[in-house]
């Protein structure tokens, strides 16, 4: 997610990365998966998967699409009865993915759940090719030894790093 105060950005918070806004058509009027219907949630999971295409004029497709717990319940549990089926939006997503390119695949990312703005969940679509994203990494560093407020001396052995992602 990385931290924006220090200069490091994450793939979640990066100026960079394309932002897709759904439909304001839930109930409420809401754009929570949870507020929509099965055919929604399809409609907007299809639309955030084309985000990488549509973002870089169709040069790359969206090969992995990271989502919080919360929507891993709504696409896998919620049923498109409406549209004749019996499959979950998950699986429908799948099928319609596969008839298109046949490489998105979608995984739980539980540090997404309150990574967008005012702390709401949020999806991330991507292609991972390692020459437009680096994920980078420090080797172990050693914080010297400092004076706390206690009185009481501590060192702190840490990684840092961020995500660099070169434009199209």
């Amino acid at each position: 997610i990385g931290e924006p105060t220090v200069g490091l950005y994450g793939l979640a918070n990066n100026p960079n990365v394309a932002t897709v806004t759904l439909p304001n058509d839930g109930t409420g009027p809401s754009t929570t998966f949870a507020s929509k219907t099965p055919e929604q949630v399809l409609r907007d999971m299809n639309s955030i998967a084309y985000a990488v295409s549509r973002s870089t004029l169709h040069a790359y497709n969206t090969k992995l699409i990271a989502v919080p717990p919360s929507v891993w319940d709504q696409i896998v549990n919620r049923i498109l009865s409406a549209s004749g089926t019996t499959q979950s939006v998950l699986t429908t997503f799948r099928q319609n993915q596969e008839q298109m390119d046949g490489n998105t695949k979608v995984h739980i990312a539980p540090g997404l759940e309150w990574a967008g703005t005012g702390g709401v969940p949020l999806v991330i679509a991507y292609n991972d090719r390692p020459d437009y994203i680096k994920y980078l990494k420090t080797g172990m560093k050693r914080r010297p030894p400092h004076q706390t407020v206690a009185g009481t001396q501590s060192a702190m052995y840490c990684y840092t790093g961020g995500v660099l992602i070169k434009q199209a």
